[in-house]
């Protein structure tokens, strides 16, 4: 709950500071932002279950863009 508190609120934050979101390829925008939120919710989710290897691959992720391969058993 908490976590979940926390996240909110920083994301008001980042929200009532944000001037643009613009997708970094072709992707139509709808699709870049709901990208953003499904990522962002997996982070909270591997962030809650103390998944330190999922948390630092979904940062990376969030920081670079740049997808990197899940271990193939794990399966969300």
């Amino acid at each position: 709950m908490l976590l979940s508190s926390l996240y909110t609120h920083l994301l008001d934050l980042i929200e009532s500071h944000t001037l643009t979101v613009l997708p970094t390829d072709d992707q139509p925008l709808s699709e870049y932002v709901a990208h953003r939120h499904e990522l962002h919710r997996d982070l909270v989710d591997a962030l809650d279950r103390r998944d330190r290897d999922e948390a630092l691959r979904l940062i990376h992720e969030h920081n670079t863009g740049l997808p990197t391969a899940r271990d193939p058993a794990e399966q969300h």
